[in-house]
C-alpha cells in the first residue's frame, strides 16, 4: 500500500484475499500466531470498505486471546514473549474501543478483571535480549512505559466519551447541570494525562525529532491525534447552538474548535516531517470529525476566522485525498464530510451542527454510511428565529465551503 510502485499497489488486493483464504483454512488453530494473523485480516477488511468481516475478523482474535489465556504471565516464558502477548492483548483492547464504536456494537473489552502489564518503551522492546532466558532480570529493571502504554490510558477515556455521547441522544431530556458535571469530570482526566505525561511525551518539535531519531515518530504523533481527537468529541456537544447558555456553554465550545484546530495543524506538520506521517487507516476519520468542527467557523464563525478556517479545511481535505491514494476506506469517510456538509446548508443556522442520534453516528460509527439527515425531532430548546441577513449570510459562506469541498 505504502509502495510508489503502481504495478506492485495495485495487487494489494490479491494479497488481501489470499491473506483472508489462508486464516480461514487455519482457523481452529488457537494460537499466538493466528490471534496477530486475525489482527491483520481485520485491518484489511478496515482498509477495504467490509466492515462486517472486519469485525468478525477482531471477534476471532479476542477469542483465541482469550482461550490463550494471554492476559495471564507464562513463567516459562522468555520476557520477549511475555511482552509480545502483552502487546496482542493490549492491541486488542484499543481496537475494540475503536471497532465496536465504528459499528455500533457492544465491546468485547470491560474495565476489571485481570489485565497483563502495560507495554514497555517502544525502543526498549525491539532491544530486548531472548538469551537471558525467562528471568531476564537487566531488561525487566529497566522497564519503562512506552508511548502505546499512554494510548491505553487516554483511550480508557475515549471510551467514558463515547457512552456520554450515546447517552445523550438516547436521553428525552436533558439535566444540564448533570451533563456538564460529566463533561467536566471528563476533562479533568484528560487534563490529568496531559500533565502526568513524562516530559520526552509533551508535544513539541524537539520531542518530535528526538521520537522520529528513534524510529517512532509515527507513533508519537499517533498519541497526540488521539489527545486531539477525543478532546474534540468530548466537547462537540456545544457546537449545538439550541443547547441554553450556561456558565461553561461558550468556553466548552471554543475548547472543541481550539483541539480541532490543533489536530489539523498536527496532521500538517507530521506530513511535512519525514518518520513521522500519519498514514494509518483511521486517521481519515479522525481528520473529517476535525474538518467538520472547522466547517461550523466557516459558516457560523467571526468574519475575522474565516481565512485560517479556510486554510486548514483546505489542508485537511488534501490530506485526505493523499490518504485515499493508500487506504480505499478513505473514500468512504471523504463522502461522509460531503454528507455532513450538504446536511449542513440543507438546515437553519442554528441547526446546522444538532447533537442528535445523527451526528453521534457520524462522529463514532465511522464504517457505516450516513442516511440523510431528518428534520429536527430531540427535545431541546426552541429553535433560534432566524433572519433574512443571516440566512443571506450562511449561504455566501455555504458557497466557500462548497468550493473546498
Amino acid at each position: 500500500r505504502f509502495s510508489s510502485n503502481l504495478e506492485l499497489r495495485s495487487q494489494g488486493h490479491a494479497f488481501a484475499n489470499q491473506a483472508r483464504e489462508f486464516v480461514q483454512t487455519n482457523l481452529e488453530a488457537i494460537c499466538l500466531e493466528n490471534v496477530q494473523a486475525f489482527i491483520l485480516v481485520g485491518n484489511v477488511c478496515l482498509a477495504e470498505s467490509n466492515p462486517d468481516s472486519e469485525s468478525l475478523y477482531f471477534a476471532i482474535a479476542n477469542r483465541m486471546a482469550q482461550l490463550l489465556q494471554l492476559s495471564k504471565e507464562d513463567p516459562v516464558d522468555d520476557e520477549v514473549s511475555r511482552e509480545v502477548k502483552r502487546r496482542v492483548w493490549w492491541s486488542l483492547y484499543l481496537i475494540d474501543r475503536w471497532a465496536s464504536a465504528g459499528l455500533g456494537l457492544p465491546r468485547h473489552f470491560h474495565n476489571g478483571g485481570l489485565v497483563p502489564r502495560l507495554p514497555m518503551d517502544e525502543v526498549m522492546f525491539s532491544q530486548l535480549n531472548v538469551t537471558g532466558g525467562p528471568h531476564n532480570a537487566k531488561d525487566m529493571n529497566n522497564w519503562q512505559p512506552g508511548i502505546w502504554s499512554h494510548m491505553i490510558s487516554l483511550v480508557e477515556i475515549f471510551g467514558h466519551i463515547q457512552d456520554l455521547n450515546h447517552e445523550l441522544v438516547d436521553q428525552t431530556h436533558w439535566d444540564e447541570n448533570s451533563i456538564e458535571s460529566r463533561v467536566l469530570s471528563l476533562a479533568e482526566q484528560l487534563a490529568k494525562f496531559e500533565y502526568e505525561l513524562p516530559p520526552a511525551m509533551v508535544y513539541t518539535i524537539e520531542n518530535l525529532d528526538f521520537h522520529v531519531g528513534r524510529g517512532i515518530g509515527r507513533t508519537f504523533v499517533a498519541l497526540h491525534l488521539g489527545y486531539h481527537h477525543y478532546c474534540t468529541l468530548l466537547y462537540y456537544q456545544y457546537l449545538d447552538q439550541r443547547r441554553p447558555p450556561t456558565s461553561n456553554t461558550r468556553v466548552f465550545a471554543q475548547r472543541c474548535k481550539h483541539h480541532a484546530t490543533e489536530y489539523c495543524e498536527l496532521i500538517r506538520t507530521s506530513d511535512q516531517h519525514g518518520g513521522a506521517e500519519a498514514l494509518y487507516n483511521i486517521v481519515g476519520h479522525m481528520t473529517v470529525v476535525s474538518s467538520s468542527v472547522l466547517l461550523h467557523t466557516l459558516l457560523l464563525g467571526d468574519d475575522h476566522e474565516l481565512p485560517m478556517a479556510r486554510h486548514r479545511l483546505e489542508s485537511n481535505f488534501e490530506f485526505l485525498v493523499k490518504l485515499r491514494e493508500i487506504w480505499p476506506s478513505v473514500d468512504i469517510m471523504m463522502k461522509r464530510l460531503i454528507d455532513f456538509q450538504e446536511a449542513c446548508l440543507r438546515t437553519a443556522q442554528s441547526d446546522t451542527h444538532r447533537f442528535d442520534k445523527w451526528m453521534v453516528k457520524f462522529l463514532l460509527q465511522h464504517a457505516l454510511a450516513l442516511d440523510e439527515k431528518d428534520s429536527p425531532t430531540m427535545p431541546s430548546p426552541s429553535t433560534l428565529p432566524i433572519g433574512p441577513v443571516e440566512d443571506e449570510r450562511l449561504l455566501e459562506r455555504s458557497r466557500v465551503t462548497e468550493s473546498i469541498i
